[in-house]
């Protein structure tokens, strides 16, 4: 499979060169040390970005990791890096799929090391070749093995989709000029009151500003696409993103931030809709309220639930509409 993006692709028409130097003049290779100092670097493993504590000298979060802060920091410290008793978050099928899209569809590397084709039979102990059943122990013993190896099983059915995904993105015109177009699996790592920000964005432009995101959806209309960027914080997300980048390449290097959604089943429509700012703007408010949050879970070590911090005893109550309901049958029967 041909993957949809042109990656490192230059267009060298005056003051965009000078960004784009810039730009790479602050990317570093990276060869194991420990990150110290603010820049984009080339290298980090996505495993490393995601769970090396030792990457820094100090603490980082990423936009997720945030994300989930704002929600609720004890969700977070269950399964942060930083937890010596971190329980091993559960996965979905959902999530896997939206990961394999991702590797395979942007190029990126790694992919076999990380994903394993689930067979479509198995040998039983007699020796007969059987459609896959999860039931049956040869099928279990091979999950398992798969699962020690650190490797997210996958289906052909699922590769198939996939295909058909690209082939939906390869047709969309602006795909076709290169909206997707840029350096791919690099990090960018800025520091703010001690604690490091990371964010690895799809690609990081050549000279737009306009920092794209792929994600899957299960549909693509308006209302669905609304919902999913509250629902999951992707302003939060794109507001993040921001921060980091013009941190470390200067306010012109973000303008924009752009997502290309595409439905993981048919008809595999695909929209590429850009985020207004004060969305943006409202999603920085958030992520600066989620750093607060963590110095103050830092500065206490405490990962408070729902209570927060300062925990009481509170009353809950019922929904109004339900209390509404009841009084109108408690009167309509006392009539």
């Amino acid at each position: 499979m041909s993957k949809i993006i042109d990656t490192d692709s230059m267009q060298p028409v005056g003051s965009i060169v000078n960004r784009i130097v810039k730009g790479l003049a602050k990317e570093h290779v990276w060869i194991g040390e420990k990150i110290m100092r603010p820049g984009v670097y080339a290298g980090v493993p996505i495993e490393t970005y995601h769970r090396e504590i030792g990457l820094f000298d100090g603490f980082s979060i990423s936009s997720s990791s945030l994300r989930t802060i704002l929600r609720r920091p004890l969700e977070y410290w269950y399964a942060s890096p930083y937890n010596p008793n971190a329980e091993e978050p559960e996965g979905s099928k959902a999530l896997d799929f939206g990961k394999a899209a991702h590797m395979l569809l942007l190029g990126e590397d790694g992919f076999a090391e990380r994903y394993s084709l689930r067979p479509a039979k198995y040998e039983d102990d007699k020796g007969v070749w059987k459609p896959w059943n999860a039931n049956a122990n040869a099928c279990k013993e091979w999950l398992a093995k798969q699962a020690a190896a650190g490797k997210t099983v996958i289906t052909e059915t699922e590769i198939g989709h996939i295909k058909k995904i690209a082939e939906s993105l390869s047709r969309k015109e602006a795909i076709r000029l290169g909206i997707l177009n840029g350096r791919i699996e690099r990090s960018i790592f800025t520091q703010r009151n001690g604690i490091w920000l990371k964010s690895r964005p799809d690609v990081i432009p050549n000279h737009s500003g306009d920092f794209v995101d792929l994600k899957t959806a299960a549909s693509v209309d308006d209302d669905s696409l609304s919902k999913a960027i509250f629902s999951h914080g992707y302003h939060i997300q794109a507001a993040f993103t921001r921060m980091v980048v013009r941190d470390v390449l200067g306010q012109d290097a973000f303008t924009s931030f752009t997502f290309v959604f595409v439905e993981k089943s048919a008809p595999y429509d695909v929209r590429v809709v850009t985020l207004k700012d004060a969305d943006i703007e409202l999603g920085e408010r958030q992520a600066m309220r989620g750093l607060n949050i963590l110095s103050e879970c830092l500065k206490r070590n405490e990962w408070p639930g729902y209570d927060g911090h300062d925990q009481h005893i509170s009353f809950v109550e019922m929904p109004s509409w339900a209390r509404t309901r009841i009084d109108t049958q408690l009167n309509a029967e006392a009539a």
